[in-house]
């Protein structure tokens, strides 16, 4: 069986078209279908390779966020929510990437105490690190519900295991945290200052320990 067979016709729905870009034509199964076959984590892949780089970056990944949390040598840059990452966002990521020299990253969606039907499987892609923001998004509404919709709590990170991003859920409050073993390595998130001490004001306390202040 396909594993992403329900995904594809769960989020065809127009409830999730209100986050799509309006250049294309909504529901383009075509595009999403060959987005998937191209970028689908496969269950097994996951469990034998990913599953492990994730444990060792991140602390308690079957919880939700404000749970989730970051192993010791982890410290942390805090983004503003609301999606999964902007086109702004993840140049920031991919520079770092290229930096360390990543090859591949992932996007896990994290389902843990889920507000989703459990029927359909979590949200798993594997990219090329050197990808472009506009074939990242070129999957039409699978890849327009992944990066734009505000409703899910997502893992990303790369293979180096040098850094993990993790977007919230806007239930909680629209907010990333990016976690690094180098703060050197990844440029801070451009946000204006008071609105960067109010996303750190949310934090629980075992991530405000970690916030980087320079």
């Amino acid at each position: 069986m396909i594993e992403y067979k329900e995904i594809l016709k769960e989020y065809i729905s127009e409830y999730y078209s209100i986050y799509f870009n309006y250049d294309e034509k909504w529901g383009d199964v075509k595009k999403a279908e060959e987005y998937l076959k191209k970028y689908w984590l496969t269950a097994d892949e996951y469990e034998a390779t990913w599953k492990k780089i994730q444990c060792n970056i991140f602390t308690d990944i079957n919880r939700k966020f404000p749970e989730i949390g970051y192993k010791d040598e982890y410290d942390i840059y805090c983004n503003a929510g609301g999606c999964l990452f902007t086109k702004e966002d993840f140049l920031i990521l991919q520079s770092g990437m290229e930096r360390l020299k990543d090859h591949q990253f992932v996007i896990i969606e994290n389902v843990s105490g889920s507000y989703n039907n459990l029927s359909i499987p979590p949200i798993t892609l594997r990219f090329p690190a050197d990808i472009s923001w506009e074939e990242l998004n070129s999957g039409n509404y699978i890849s327009s519900f992944v990066i734009n919709f505000s409703e899910r709590e997502y893992f990303v990170f790369s293979n180096s295991a040098k850094w993990g991003y993790y977007a919230t859920n806007d239930n909680y409050i629209p907010l990333g945290v990016l976690g690094l073993k180098n703060k050197n390595i990844f440029e801070k998130f451009n946000i204006y200052e008071p609105d960067l001490q109010e996303l750190i004001s949310h934090l629980p306390n075992h991530l405000k320990s970690k916030v980087i202040i320079d």
